[in-house]
C-alpha cells in the first residue's frame, strides 16, 4: 500500500510565510591587484545590502617591508553615526598579530550586528614596517586618520574588507493567497493536506 494523492485532494494550500534565505556577504572594494601600502590607520566604508547584518569576518590585504609575519595590528568597527557620517561609535576592537607577509588574510571575530546605514572597518599599525595593501583606485570609501579626524583618503582603497551574515527574513513581495511570488493558482484553499491511502 503506498498513498498518493488523488484528484479530489489536489488543492493547494497557504503556509503562514515565506522566507528569504540566509546568507553570507563579502563587502570590499579592491581589485586584488594592490599598487601601494600605507602604515597610516585607514579605513573603509561598508554598506551592507540587507539588515540586520552581524560582521563575521574582517579582511585585511597586510604587507611587511621585511618580508616577515606582522607584528601588531589593532582591528575597529565603527558605526556611522560620527560628523557628515564619518566613524562615531566605536561597536568592536580586538588586537592581531603575525599575519602573513604581502597576503589577504581573513580574520573571523564576533562582530556587531548592524541594523542601519554603514559601518566602518579601521586598522591600525604599530610599526611602519607592516603597512596595508592600496589600490590606485578612489571609490569615496576609504578614508585616513590625521590624528584628530578621519579624511578621505583621495585616489586610493586600502584592502580593508568584511563578510556579514544575513539571517533570513520575509519575502517583501510575498503572494500569500497564491502561495508565491508572480504565480497564480485557481482558487486557493487553506488546510491541511491527509492524502488518503490506496492499494494500487
Amino acid at each position: 500500500m503506498i498513498c498518493r494523492l488523488s484528484p479530489l485532494h489536489r488543492k493547494s494550500f497557504i503556509p503562514d510565510n515565506a522566507m528569504l534565505p540566509s546568507v553570507a556577504a563579502d563587502l570590499s572594494y579592491y581589485d586584488l591587484s594592490p599598487e601601494y601600502y600605507t602604515s597610516a590607520e585607514v579605513s573603509v566604508k561598508l554598506t551592507p545590502s540587507a539588515y540586520p547584518s552581524t560582521v563575521v569576518s574582517v579582511s585585511i590585504g597586510a604587507y611587511n617591508t621585511q618580508s616577515q609575519p606582522s607584528g601588531l595590528e589593532t582591528i575597529e568597527i565603527y558605526d556611522d553615526n560620527g560628523a557628515d557620517g564619518l566613524p562615531g561609535n566605536l561597536l568592536y576592537g580586538a588586537i592581531v598579530w603575525g599575519l602573513s607577509h604581502s597576503y589577504l588574510e581573513t580574520i573571523t571575530i564576533d562582530g556587531p550586528t548592524i541594523t542601519s546605514g554603514s559601518f566602518y572597518v579601521a586598522v591600525r599599525t604599530f610599526s611602519n614596517k607592516d603597512n596595508i595593501f592600496q589600490d590606485d583606485t578612489d571609490n569615496g570609501t576609504s578614508y585616513y586618520y590625521n590624528g584628530t579626524a578621519w579624511l578621505p583618503d583621495t585616489g586610493y582603497t586600502s584592502y580593508i574588507g568584511a563578510t556579514v551574515f544575513q539571517s533570513g527574513s520575509d519575502a517583501p513581495d510575498y503572494d500569500r493567497a497564491n502561495n508565491a511570488v508572480g504565480l497564480t493558482l485557481n482558487n486557493p484553499e487553506s488546510g491541511n493536506l491527509h492524502p488518503p491511502c490506496q492499494w494500487i
